[in-house]
């Protein structure tokens, strides 16, 4: 599923959209026989809504640890208004009874896509598979804007006049987008009912993971963005019910009988794994889009190889390698972390080289030379607090982080003999292996802190890599699992290397 590349280029005017000629052929997509919830249901349900609401709202989390304590509250609340919404929400995707009348829309409606076609893989997982040779740079599938769902055709739906009152809406377009394709799918005659009726069911996204599946991030620095992100979408949830029960521009919308939790959740994940920006028609900004059966291809490691075609008006993907019939064919995601890869797309690349881990560190207030220090990040245009990196490779150490650490560990006299000296630019140097000791005690400084981090996971790299051979792991359990051993990969090559450069 693509997701996290910025397609280049600029597009021609945007054409009037097709509809499909036979819509009748579609509505099987989505049994439209949705049971209206009773009054007293509805009073319980925003009874609990506003529970979700005040706790996301009112209280400020101050550590990792007060924040998963907090949405383990928020998750026991989301648990009973699934079961109360379950009872009147539609049915969600089943994808494998509709592939054929997704190609056959896609075809009609302009994409090109002879050379290749959709297979099942392992674990009920599908993928974009060459049905004859490939060529390096070959040009294998085509998708017209018409078929293209956006922040653009959202203005243009029935969601168009709230877009124009909602505050929040006008400043999150991803979330703009989450709400078009649930006003889409819950409408049978939509034109993309037949995209929509191949999307999976749900994700392996953090916003499907039980707490006791989250608590696998013990001691990752990506459980803190993770349990927030998770948060965030409840608190969407909540101020979203309530919207679409009170504001005049939205009680006509079919999203006031059937938005639930699990359809919004569905909706953020369809965006979050899928979503792509693509240029406007008239090419001065760019808008968040789901693209069909382009969103099919997964992720390898390798370059972008998709473009918009300014004449055609269409997006071009290209093989980027050699590809033998029956093989899959890829398409390259973006620079991305694994914690990022986990958080917005529901997957982990062991053999990630873009991976990297955040170092969250700041100047104690209690430390006597904190003001000085203060300023001495201000001139080098570094943060006082801040998000630093360790990367897979050779050189795990990014360049900022050094210069930080210098200023961190940095003592009086060395201080007075940077005022005198109005010198700077050599706390910017890029040579970790420099003999100063102020780069000898900021790598001292590094190592304790690798240490810490490693100490924080309740397993080892071994523990972890054992339970990986554990078949009976849940997949979002297997998923935490990776991201925290590839995370551990980094810190232990990392601090070997310090290891390496003291001994040189």
């Amino acid at each position: 599923m693509a997701t996290g590349m910025t397609i280049q280029g600029q597009t021609a005017k945007e054409q009037p959209r097709k509809m499909a000629k036979n819509k009748k052929k579609h509505k099987s997509a989505l049994n439209f026989r949705g049971k209206k919830i009773l009054p007293q249901t509805r009073i319980q349900l925003n009874e609990l809504v506003d529970q979700v609401l005040q706790k996301c709202t009112t209280f400020a989390p101050q550590n990792p640890k007060q924040e998963c304590e907090e949405y383990r509250e928020i998750y026991k609340i989301l648990q009973k208004i699934c079961v109360i919404e379950k009872e009147y929400m539609l049915p969600l995707p089943v994808r494998q009874n509709h592939w054929e009348g997704f190609l056959a829309w896609c075809k009609q409606h302009g994409t090109q896509s002879d050379k290749v076609t959709i297979q099942p893989l392992d674990k009920e997982e599908y993928g974009i598979v060459a049905k004859s040779e490939l060529k390096e740079g070959e040009v294998f599938l085509t998708v017209p804007r018409d078929l293209i769902i956006s922040s653009t055709t959202a203005k243009k739906s029935k969601l168009g006049p709230l877009l124009e009152k909602d505050a929040i809406l006008q400043e999150m377009p991803n979330v703009v987008l989450a709400l078009h394709l649930l006003l889409e799918y819950f409408d049978p005659e939509s034109f993309w009912q037949p995209y929509l009726s191949i999307l999976p069911a749900e994700y392996n996204t953090p916003l499907y993971f039980t707490c006791e599946e989250l608590e696998e991030l013990q001691g990752s620095p990506a459980l803190e963005e993770t349990v927030k992100t998770c948060r965030n979408i409840a608190r969407q949830y909540a101020h979203f019910y309530k919207t679409f029960q009170s504001n005049p521009a939205a009680k006509s919308l079919l999203l006031k009988d059937f938005f639930t939790y699990d359809f919004y959740r569905w909706a953020v994940s369809t965006v979050m794994t899928r979503q792509n920006s693509v240029p406007t028609p008239d090419g001065a900004s760019r808008i968040q889009a789901l693209i069909p059966l382009w969103d099919m291809c997964n992720h390898v490691n390798g370059i972008v190889s998709t473009d918009f075609n300014v004449e055609k008006n269409q997006l071009e993907c290209f093989a980027m390698k050699n590809v033998n019939a029956g093989e899959q064919v890829c398409i390259f995601y973006g620079v991305r972390s694994n914690a990022e890869f986990f958080i917005h797309n529901g997957f982990v690349c062991l053999e990630n080289p873009h991976d990297s881990i955040v170092l969250k560190l700041g100047m104690s207030k209690s430390d006597p030379l904190f003001t000085q220090k203060s300023q001495l990040c201000k001139q080098l245009g570094l943060p006082v607090t801040g998000k630093f990196h360790l990367h897979a490779g050779h050189e795990p150490v990014e360049k900022r982080l050094l210069a930080y650490l210098r200023v961190q560990v940095i003592k009086d006299d060395d201080i007075l003999k940077i005022n005198e000296e109005q010198n700077f630019d050599w706390l910017l140097n890029e040579d970790i292996q420099s003999t100063d000791h102020l780069t000898q005690d900021a790598l001292v400084f590094l190592k304790t802190r690798i240490t810490l981090l490693l100490r924080a996971y309740p397993t080892t790299l071994e523990d972890d890599e054992k339970l990986l051979q554990n078949e009976e792991l849940s997949s979002r359990r297997h998923l935490a699992i990776m991201l925290r051993l590839t995370e551990k990969r980094i810190l232990s090559s990392a601090f070997q290397y310090l290891i390496n450069i003291s001994q040189s």
